[in-house]
């Protein structure tokens, strides 16, 4: 066995240190590489990111120039769908006021009236008390050359007040009658003013109903000079143009009714 010395201890010693030297060294090493691991892992991570972000932020950009074009686009097809929609009801409407114009003219022909016109119901406003300004505004008419205030200037926007009593009959019984010689105290004189203005002294009215509802939307007038009560074939003229009257007074245009074409 040989005998430990001093010399031989510190060899030992050495031999040891050496070996602790070595394992702190691979050690260390291992951990450089880690660190250098994870540090390039962190960079290409970092990289990713900042890719991602700048591809989110050009497909963002590309989805606001696409629904910007689009809300332009929706925009301006709405608004040329519009102008569509408003220039054939401006042109319905033209088209029914024409048509009765052109009835007010055919009754008048035929019953060799002085003249003829259509009658709307609308409101007005209020009261001070909040009740409804009954109004009429005559949309069609037809008159002889003697009759100088035509019925579209004379009853424009005009309370039904003016004529209450032939207002009240033609709600009650859908028609009324008037004559001069069975003039009586219910009569309004500024109506019998109008009539007399125009020579006329018999006065032949009908309600217009809304072919749907039913509700009463207007009327139509014929005045005569002679004095006289109509027969039922006088009335039966009146009769049969109420649907077409109106139909055009609430825009349907039937497939029978001459209208304008291009």
């Amino acid at each position: 066995m040989t005998p430990v010395t001093y010399t031989n201890l510190n060899k030992l010693l050495l031999i040891r240190d050496i070996q602790e030297i070595a394992k702190t060294y691979i050690n260390d090493d291992r951990s450089y590489h880690w660190i250098w691991k994870n540090k390039h892992a962190s960079m290409n991570y970092k990289a990713h990111c900042v890719m991602s972000g700048i591809f989110i932020a050009i497909l963002n950009l590309i989805g606001v120039i696409v629904s910007s074009i689009g809300v332009v686009f929706v925009k301006e097809w709405i608004a040329k769908k519009r102008r569509k929609v408003i220039t054939n009801l401006l042109t319905s409407k033209a088209e029914c006021w024409m048509q009765l114009d052109k009835i007010a003219s055919n009754i008048r022909e035929s019953l060799n009236a002085k003249g003829v016109y259509v009658a709307y119901f609308h409101n007005g406003g209020k009261f001070c008390n909040g009740i409804n300004m009954d109004k009429f505004t005559v949309i069609a008419e037809d008159y002889d050359i003697s009759i100088t205030d035509p019925y579209k200037n004379r009853y424009k926007n005009v309370l039904t007040s003016i004529m209450p009593y032939t207002i009240l009959r033609l709600y009650r019984d859908s028609k009324y009658i008037f004559r001069m010689s069975a003039l009586t105290k219910y009569h309004s004189n500024m109506y019998v003013g109008d009539l007399r203005s125009r020579g006329c002294n018999t006065a032949i009215s009908i309600l217009i109903r809304d072919l749907k509802t039913d509700m009463p939307i207007g009327f139509l007038s014929a005045e005569f000079e002679l004095d006289f009560e109509p027969d039922a074939e006088m009335m039966q003229t009146f009769w049969k143009n109420h649907n077409r009257i109106s139909r055009n007074m609430t825009m349907v245009i039937d497939a029978t009714e001459d209208t304008i074409k291009n």
